[in-house]
């Protein structure tokens, strides 16, 4: 529907996802992606992918502020009921919500496993470091790029390097001053 106004209304409007895309005279389109859902039941969370490591533990809780019957259905039509179950196929889960007053609504969770990350060995020396210095190693499992991200103890980003593909990886690290740094390591293609 197009508009001059910056008010649109849309009768029949259902719970779900929507997108809206607002395109503007120059031809600029912002796309943003909105949940509708039933009024009584605008504390239900929406559902992030999830992906499970390989051999890893596969259940899964929902967390909700309120009493809900939940009931699931999987990828291959079984249903399993409760807030606690075990994803045990990859796939998308339907889940249908339903309160004390019988009111409804339906979430998707995507769930996958991952094949692996590609990390044999990795070593952060000397740690802790007495002239902030410090040597990172990583071992690959197979030839694979590398970014590495450090952040200081207030979380600002320090240090951010991408490596080619590779089996070793190496570089330094300067820590400037005393406490906790997160040192985040993503391999990937």
């Amino acid at each position: 529907q197009s508009t001059s106004d910056s008010i649109l209304t849309i009768s029949g409007l259902q719970q779900g996802k929507y997108i809206i895309a607002a395109k503007d005279h120059t031809g600029k389109t912002l796309l943003n992606e909105i949940m509708v859902s039933n009024a009584d039941m605008a504390d239900v969370p929406e559902l992030q992918d999830v992906h499970f490591v390989q051999g890893a533990s596969r259940d899964y809780r929902l967390d909700t502020k309120s009493n809900y019957i939940c009931r699931w259905k999987s990828p291959k039509g079984r249903y399993l009921n409760g807030e606690s179950v075990t994803l045990d196929e990859d796939g998308q889960y339907i889940l249908e919500l339903t309160n004390n007053d019988g009111c409804s609504t339906t979430r998707t969770l995507n769930v996958s496993t991952m094949a692996g990350d590609g990390f044999a060995r990795h070593s952060v020396s000397p740690n802790p470091t007495t002239d902030g210095n410090v040597d990172v190693r990583v071992e690959m499992s197979k030839s694979l790029p590398l970014e590495l991200r450090l952040y200081s103890p207030d979380g600002a980003l320090l240090q951010k390097e991408t490596r080619l593909s590779d089996t070793y990886h190496a570089t330094r690290c300067y820590l400037p001053m005393n406490g906790i740094y997160i040192l985040e390591m993503s391999s990937g293609n």
